[in-house]
């Protein structure tokens, strides 16, 4: 994590992300080449994690073309027991996002409150499904957007399959100690 000034005079950084076939860069980036992590299909990884028991988890499901890449499939938050996760699954020839809070899918755009002040909110709809989710906390706001390479009526390799992006932004100064792969010193 890079150092941050005293709370009084917090600005928060950039966001990290999480984008594609695992390119990701974490708070302190100044520009220049992303990183790529190698990760493997059913492979979950911490994203971020800090003092406050806070943990974001990324796993990463097979796509691309001749299914050889990882992608992130699904991003979980917990805190104690509270929990959310978002999902991408494949429904027929279709790429669905489901978002769960409380044990409960959400489905509207309403925010859900599911403890330790943590609010769940669905975003983008199309045909009627969540296509993006907003979590935030006390100090953290976390987006995860559904992305696909193409239209699905002209993808040439059909099991290449969707995914997810991931962004974090710090609202406010994270307890220590920070880690996983955005909470330590990488870029």
């Amino acid at each position: 994590m890079p150092r941050l000034p005293p709370p009084s005079t917090f600005q928060a950084p950039s966001e990290a992300a999480m984008v594609g076939s695992l390119f990701w860069v974490g708070f302190n980036y100044q520009g220049g080449a992303w990183n790529r992590l190698a990760g493997q299909p059913g492979q979950s990884r911490i994203l971020y994690g800090d003092g406050n028991g806070l943990k974001l988890t990324a796993t990463f499901a097979a796509g691309g073309y001749q299914n050889k890449q990882a992608f992130v499939r699904t991003v979980t938050l917990t805190q104690g027991a509270v929990t959310t996760s978002t999902k991408l699954v494949q429904q027929g020839s279709r790429w669905v996002l489901r978002v769960v809070a409380k044990g409960q899918p959400v489905t509207g755009l309403q925010g859900v409150e599911i403890g330790r002040g943590i609010t769940v909110r669905a975003t983008r709809f199309e045909a009627g499904l969540p296509t993006g989710v907003i979590v935030t906390t006390h100090n953290l706001r976390l987006r995860v957007a559904q992305r696909a390479l193409n239209p699905a009526d002209v993808v040439p390799n059909k099991p290449y399959g969707e995914w997810l992006d991931v962004y974090l932004a710090l609202l406010a100064p994270p307890t220590p100690p920070t880690g996983g792969l955005f909470g330590g010193k990488n870029k």
